[in-house]
Formats: C-alpha cells, structure tokens, sequence
C-alpha cells in the first residue's frame, strides 16, 4: 500500500469521526440522549441513541449512511435499514421527532424573520 493510499485511508476514518460528532450535535435536542459508542474503526462508527419514546437505539455509521442495528421495544422494521441522514432515520422511527424537529424548525424561521425586519 503507498503513502497515498494510507493517507486517504486515515482521512476517511477521520471524516466518519467528524460525521459522527456532527451527527451528534444535530441530534442532540431532538433525542433524549446520544452518543459515539465506541472507537472508529477503519469504515465505521457505532451511535447509541434513546429516542423521545424513550426506545434504545444502536446504529453503525459507514460511507454508506446510517444502519439501525437493533432497537428496544417491539420489533422495528426499520431495523437494517440504512438512511442518508440522522433526521431521515428520526423521522422514521420517533414520532415525537416529526413534531419537536419541526417546532425548532418554525422557531428559527421565525427568528431569522425578525432579525431581517
């Protein structure tokens, strides 16, 4: 393997640690907890998240996206699934994201609405 190669394998584990803080971040007031679970590997980061519903989520982060790993409660079928975005994933598995992701949303218009008058 050349110093390219190996470079660019370091910069991509570390791209997928900055999305995973990222991800973090962009979730946190919109879940009850979140968190990176354990070190990166060389293509994946795991998340552990409880929902609103206060439902346990395990999800690996991979170039590929975000994969729901196992879930708490009844049987999910969005287990497996893999989605582009950690709202497109909220969305589909907390009800209570929909309304709290979309309040934020209507409170930062209205801010922004202000502050241009």
């Amino acid at each position: 393997m050349s110093d390219s190669d190996s470079n660019d394998e370091a910069d991509r584990d570390i791209q997928l640690i900055v999305e995973a803080n990222d991800i973090v971040k962009d979730a946190a007031n919109h879940v009850t907890s979140i968190a990176v679970s354990s070190p990166a590997t060389d293509d994946l980061v795991t998340l552990v998240l409880t929902t609103l519903e206060q439902r346990d989520c395990r999800i690996e982060l991979t170039v590929d996206g975000l994969k729901i790993i196992s879930m708490s409660g009844p049987a999910d079928k969005a287990v497996g699934s893999t989605f582009e975005s950690i709202q497109a994933l909220l969305s589909c598995i907390s009800p209570k994201f929909r309304g709290a992701f979309a309040g934020d949303l209507a409170s930062r218009l209205a801010a922004l609405a202000e502050s241009s008058q």
